[in-house]
């Protein structure tokens, strides 16, 4: 699942509670009743695990979920408008952590159709972050088991256009535009082109030069659908 190596500045410690003893799961188990399951707990636990039994218990102790991996790594995704998209770079939105970057929310055409904001979206994995972990302003967790595909480095440009081409697809056919054409038209009601980056002038384009190709048959997803080429820094 996790494919991004990152530091592990969020490594849990030997008293957290996915480092808890089959044996003192059991017994917590065996307790049956929510009070004294979190009572026992929190005779063993350190103070400040103490905010995350509740949950504990009921997804572990009463639950189903393995508590040597119960919150632990994590998947996240840039909380982005696409006016956001449209007029701001990689670095900018990604303030520092673009290099971390090496993976992507798996395209799929039923999660497009469906309108999520994170197809083929750009992927930050933290296979050490655990339940005590920070979040980070602007990304929101997803699905731990939310699918995802690895890109090389050198093409994290061509997939940053894809995925403005694909919430633009989402946002004009939202609107019933997306087999129009005049995309630049229409999304200039959101925010003037001269505030475009040029990634999104390529972007759009490129979704504009897929439409006339006709391929957005069979549940082909717009914006990932068209050649690399149409999608480089100077199309030909």
């Amino acid at each position: 699942m996790f494919g991004t190596k990152r530091s592990h500045r969020d490594a849990f410690n030997e008293n957290s509670l996915n480092e808890l003893s089959e044996k003192t799961i059991s017994e917590a188990r065996a307790l049956r009743n929510f009070v004294k399951i979190e009572n026992f707990l929190k005779e063993i636990t350190e103070k400040d695990d103490w905010r995350y039994l509740n949950a504990f218990i009921h997804q572990v102790i009463l639950g189903k979920h393995d508590h040597r991996t119960w919150r632990k790594g994590r998947i996240l995704a840039r909380d982005l408008s696409l006016i956001e998209l449209l007029t701001k770079n990689m670095e900018q939105l990604f303030d520092g952590l673009i290099d971390e970057i090496d993976q992507i929310i798996l395209p799929e055409y039923q999660q497009w159709k469906l309108g999520s904001l994170y197809v083929g979206a750009f992927a930050l994995v933290e296979p050490s972050s655990t339940y005590k972990s920070r979040g980070i302003s602007g990304f929101i967790p997803l699905d731990i088991n939310q699918q995802l595909s690895p890109i090389h480095k050198n093409r994290l440009p061509i997939y940053f256009k894809r995925w403005i081409a694909t919430r633009a697809a989402q946002y004009l056919n939202s609107q019933g535009e997306l087999y129009t054409g005049n995309y630049k038209q229409h999304l200039e009601e959101l925010t003037s082109i001269d505030k475009w980056t040029e990634h999104a002038k390529i972007a759009i384009d490129a979704l504009e030069k897929e439409r006339e190709l006709g391929i957005w048959e069979e549940n082909k997803i717009p914006g990932f659908s068209g050649p690399d080429l149409i999608y480089q820094s100077n199309p030909k």
